[in-house]
């Protein structure tokens, strides 16, 4: 699937169609931001990569468990809570 349109960070379109738009974010304060809330709740990196935060150790994790084909679909029946 081809993409179109801005490529991804692009913020020129923000600036036509809201040019009185100001942001105060910056990179730098996205990672701070992160990293304090990381902090805050305790979060570990090990935690981080595990299979909560990262889908696709989530979904190798099912691969090895034998609960998803290599297209990702499931093998045997989900438990509906």
């Amino acid at each position: 699937m081809r993409r179109t349109g801005a490529p991804i960070g692009d913020c020129l379109k923000v600036a036509r169609v809201l040019p009185e738009f100001e942001t105060c974010l910056t990179v730098r304060r996205g990672v701070k931001d992160v990293f304090e809330a990381f902090a805050r709740n305790d979060l570990t990196f090990e935690e981080f990569t595990g299979t909560s935060y990262l889908r696709i150790n989530r979904a190798r994790k099912l691969q090895e468990a034998g609960r998803l084909d290599d297209k990702l679909r499931w093998l045997l029946p989900v438990e509906v809570a």
